[in-house]
């Protein structure tokens, strides 16, 4: 069953033993807080869109490959973005580096800033 509340939304699929499988588009619920999969030992795999709302979503369950499955899919999703993250970091880090070496070029002695800035002390 599902419910509606605040905006939450809590689907119940508990005791549902011929379940096999979640659609795909359930991914799209940005508001999903919570997903009752408890005995459906039935269920073979989790749609990868479910990973974008797993963070802030309670999953219960009761068979242990149906939660390593939700770890799986967390996980399938934290290391693309930690990467990114790191990508970021390294790149700032990087102009930072390029933009010192301009300015260390540019006010050197015999430089155009280093003629400007004489002119300002003078």
């Amino acid at each position: 069953h599902l419910q509606h509340k605040h905006g939450d939304v809590r689907i119940g699929l508990a005791s549902n033993p011929n379940l096999k499988r979640l659609p795909h588009d359930i991914g799209q619920l940005h508001n999903l807080v919570e997903l009752d999969l408890y005995k459906c030992d039935k269920l073979d795999s989790l749609p990868f869109s479910l990973g974008r709302v797993l963070p802030g979503c309670s999953v219960w369950s009761t068979p242990s490959k149906t939660m390593k499955m939700v770890k799986d899919l967390e996980e399938e999703f934290r290391l693309p973005r930690q990467r990114f993250v790191r990508g970021l970091i390294k790149f700032e880090i990087f102009k930072r580096r390029a933009k010192m070496r301009v300015v260390e070029e540019m006010y050197r002695p015999g430089g155009r800033g280093y003629f400007r800035a004489m002119e300002d002390f003078e």
